[in-house]
């Protein structure tokens, strides 16, 4: 029989943060021993149970940006359509030049509802 070694850790945290978590844990059957070990596992089992906790990870760091920044998710996501615009090939003039302006857009969306209706 193998003898497992163990090691103890110890983390600060804010008490509301503590009990907030203890509570959401409990309600999906954790306690946060357990789920603390079920973060090493999947961390130290590498490949997708890693990615799975960079991206936990990541969502945690942009929620505390956006306390900070409100419009940096904005900004990041704007920057996402255009490295996906430029990579399909297409200009933003082009784009532009296609749009609807407010006006017909609204108009075009009346007049689909009124024949889905049957209005007209």
């Amino acid at each position: 029989m193998e003898t497992i070694e163990y090691t103890q850790m110890n983390v600060r945290m804010p008490v509301t943060l503590k009990r907030g978590g203890d509570s959401a844990l409990e309600s999906i059957g954790f306690t946060p021993t357990e789920a603390v070990r079920a973060l090493w596992a999947k961390a130290a089992a590498r490949g997708r149970g890693l990615e799975e906790v960079a991206a936990a990870l990541s969502a945690e760091s942009e929620r505390e940006t956006l306390k900070g920044d409100p419009l940096s998710g904005i900004r990041r996501g704007r920057a996402a359509v255009d490295e996906g615009i430029a990579a399909l090939g297409i200009g933003r003039a082009a784009m532009a030049a296609s749009a609807l302006d407010d006006a017909s857009a609204l108009n075009t969306a009346r007049d689909e509802l009124a024949h889905e209706k049957g209005w007209m």
